[in-house]
């Protein structure tokens, strides 16, 4: 069989891209259980037979648009893991994936309706692009537990953890903006709640306390934050202030009273029970 023209191909090639573009948005609309292959034809002037001959159901779009995310979020994370140490280097992945949610955000709706619509597990191919993508993530907290700079710690919790919280916060920013008048995807907010998952990252995965000095550097300061002041003492870097929570650092040990003798402690502690 003649193979179709160059021409033909390049063609082909746009146009089902023009039709997996318009899709990751109306899946990210409407989700998979709403959405219909109308609403897709209809974005690009388009009848259904003619996207059916490019993809033959709504099932086999919605898989192909789910790889192509899982495939962009691997590039990213493989992008980010450069450098020598393995800590930083999952502090560079936690910031990867905030920012291709930010510039995706129908990508991030779509990982949260595969959740919060309890949709049953996707094809062969998803599931492995989910499954290279968490290996990815296991191979560097495996080096870094080796060395001993990161904690040993389930990289599914890590990913559900950081996954969570970055699907959150990019999808719900219509709701949230309505609601409490507060855009989540403005610069300065969203910057800051990267620089939050940074933090997290640190301190759930930090290992020993006298690793190299660079993996203890403060998170960069951005134009939101380099107004504040330095952290006090105590505080882990990258955080303001010495409050509770997790922007405190190691307590240290205070030196130990001496005991007083048994008689004095009975007869000085009224609420101390007699035998």
């Amino acid at each position: 069989m003649p193979r179709p023209p160059a021409r033909a191909t390049d063609r082909w090639s746009r146009r089902r891209a023009e039709i997996l573009a318009a899709a990751e948005t109306v899946f990210g609309e409407k989700g998979l259980l709403a959405a219909r292959l109308e609403d897709v034809a209809a974005r690009l002037g388009m009848r259904r037979p003619s996207l059916v001959y490019y993809f033959g159901d709504k099932d086999a779009l919605y898989d192909a648009v789910f790889a192509g995310i899982l495939d962009a979020l691997r590039a990213r994370i493989e992008a980010a893991r450069e450098g020598d140490d393995a800590l930083l280097r999952m502090e560079a992945i936690a910031g990867a994936w905030v920012d291709y949610l930010h510039e995706r955000p129908h990508a991030a709706r779509i990982l949260l309706h595969q959740i919060v619509d309890d949709l049953p597990p996707r094809g062969r191919e998803v599931r492995g692009r989910a499954a290279a993508l968490l290996a990815a993530i296991g191979e560097e907290i495996d080096e870094g537990v080796a060395t001993g700079r990161i904690k040993p710690i389930d990289a599914r919790s890590w990913a559900t953890a950081i996954a969570g919280a970055s699907m959150f916060w990019v999808s719900a920013q219509p709701a949230v903006q309505r609601s409490l008048g507060f855009d989540t995807l403005a610069p300065e907010p969203l910057e800051r709640f990267r620089e939050m998952l940074v933090v997290l990252t640190r301190q759930l995965l930090a290992g020993r306390a006298d690793g190299p000095a660079s993996a203890r550097a403060p998170v960069a300061a951005t134009s939101a934050t380099s107004a504040h002041r330095s952290p006090s003492k105590g505080t882990t870097p990258g955080t303001t202030g010495g409050g509770r929570g997790t922007g405190r650092g190691p307590r240290q040990a205070e030196p130990r009273k001496p005991r007083r003798a048994a008689s004095a402690d009975r007869s000085s502690n009224p609420n101390r029970s007699r035998s």
